[in-house]
């Protein structure tokens, strides 16, 4: 069993506060405005489907793609729902055709395309990943209070449509989806991402409650960690709170495994 995580797409149409992305990643932009780089684009990863398929095929020869695998895509970079599902579609009909249906974990259930994102609303969106073979998903649903979230995630450009930030979305929404996705993926198979510190000791508590609520059985609870020194003005608890938060989350929720399990998939929800 193994399993493969890749990042096929490096830039980010989120300014999150509270990301590392701002810190390292964008300083490639401002080198090219300083004239230190002749395409600051050039120095990140941007791979289509296709290549990424190819990509992985090369990079890893000796991999029995037939056997129990998953294949995690973790990108931030897809501006919609649509804009994620034709990519993990093209991408998944590129590896099928290119084993000779080997890995297609669409008709292969012990294979999976693992995604993390937070695109994915409906119920119907939810099955459509699910017809191509998305077995296991992580919402990053991050802060619970709304204010918080439209202050601490904002656009890289406000005035885009297209795109859907992190910031627009609701709690209350995001309950919705996760009470969707439990019945869509099954419990064992549906993840959310919290990150601790970032709301205060009493919207955390609020929000373990209402995913409680909701069905969700697994939690990956980071402790929010500052990347620059202004980044400490960003806890909105303090390390007494932070502690009770972290037992409390514990004790909820099961922590969320790197580690692909197989059988999960199959397990009764």
């Amino acid at each position: 069993d193994q399993s493969i995580t890749v990042n096929p797409i490096q830039s980010c149409p989120m300014r999150c506060k509270f990301c590392r992305r701002q810190y390292d990643q964008y300083d490639l932009f401002q080198d090219r405005q300083a004239g230190l780089a002749p395409s600051a684009r050039d120095r990140l990863v941007n791979l289509k489907p296709e290549e990424l398929a190819v990509h992985l095929l090369v990079k890893y020869p000796e991999l029995n793609w037939s056997s129990n695998m998953q294949i995690a895509i973790v990108t931030g970079t897809f501006a919609n729902f649509k804009h994620m599902f034709t990519y993990i579609e093209q991408f998944v009909d590129t590896m099928s055709r290119t084993t000779q249906g080997k890995f297609d974990p669409r008709v292969k259930q012990l294979q999976n395309i693992h995604v993390l994102s937070h695109l994915a609303r409906t119920r119907d969106e939810m099955d459509a990943l699910r017809s191509i073979g998305v077995k296991t998903y992580q919402d990053t649903a991050e802060i619970v209070n709304d204010d918080r979230r439209a202050a601490l995630m904002p656009k890289a450009n406000p005035k885009n449509r297209v795109l859907l930030g992190k910031g627009e979305l609701k709690f209350e929404d995001i309950l919705q989806s996760v009470a969707d996705g439990v019945e869509v993926f099954g419990r064992n198979n549906y993840f959310v991402t919290l990150i601790l510190g970032l709301d205060t000791y009493d919207d955390t508590m609020r929000g373990l409650q209402g995913l409680a609520e909701a069905g969700l059985t697994y939690l990956d609870r980071p402790a929010y960690q500052p990347f620059e020194l202004g980044g400490i003005s960003l806890y909105a608890m303090g390390v007494t709170d932070l502690i009770r938060a972290s037992f409390e989350a514990g004790r909820r929720f099961r922590t969320v495994s790197t580690t692909w399990r197989p059988e999960s998939i199959v397990r009764e929800r």
